[in-house]
């Protein structure tokens, strides 16, 4: 078990190789009062960073101490806010990861064009649709994610995703 304070000399270093409070600007945020937007944007960026699966498994580690005065409805209503850009932000971030990489070398690199399935159950869901299942290739109940990632030889970055909904599904009652 490691001890943190509450400003690790790692977070310095992703400030200062990707400058993440600049980038969190670029999103256009709004807020009025309460945790300030770089501190919500390094705290989203920091927790699949860390391998978290949420917020919450975020904030009961020894790392809670990164979200300093932030609290997980402060982080959940950041994520879930309309007006953020984050697809401006994710261009933006891919840029400066590209200029700190260089040029490819003598690896492997390929652009990648996926479209997962995102199944759900349930009765009620909203935007729902029929979506075809290319493993084993029938119709369920869900979502599509289409994302374009490019692979450099070492790792795979995602350039830009999107949910897709493909036939309308309708709710028949008895």
């Amino acid at each position: 078990f490691i001890e943190y304070n509450s400003n690790p000399r790692y977070l310095d270093m992703l400030e200062k190789t990707f400058g993440l409070s600049a980038l969190a600007q670029q999103g256009r945020p709004r807020k009025r009062r309460g945790a300030s937007v770089a501190l919500l944007f390094l705290v989203v960026t920091v927790v699949p960073a860390l391998m978290y699966s949420t917020v919450r498994a975020f904030l009961a580690s020894q790392f809670a101490c990164l979200a300093r005065t932030a609290s997980k409805f402060a982080i959940h209503r950041f994520m879930d806010n309309p007006i953020f850009d984050w697809r401006k932000v994710m261009y933006l971030l891919n840029r400066k990861i590209n200029r700190r990489d260089g040029k490819a070398g003598a690896l492997p690199t390929a652009l990648i064009l996926d479209d997962t399935l995102l199944a759900k159950a349930g009765r009620r869901i909203e935007g729902v649709s029929l979506v075809h299942d290319h493993c084993d290739g029938k119709h369920k109940k869900g979502f599509k994610l289409l994302a374009l990632a490019y692979f450099n030889g070492a790792y795979t970055r995602t350039l830009d995703f999107s949910l897709v909904a493909e036939t309308a599904f309708k709710v028949t009652r008895p």
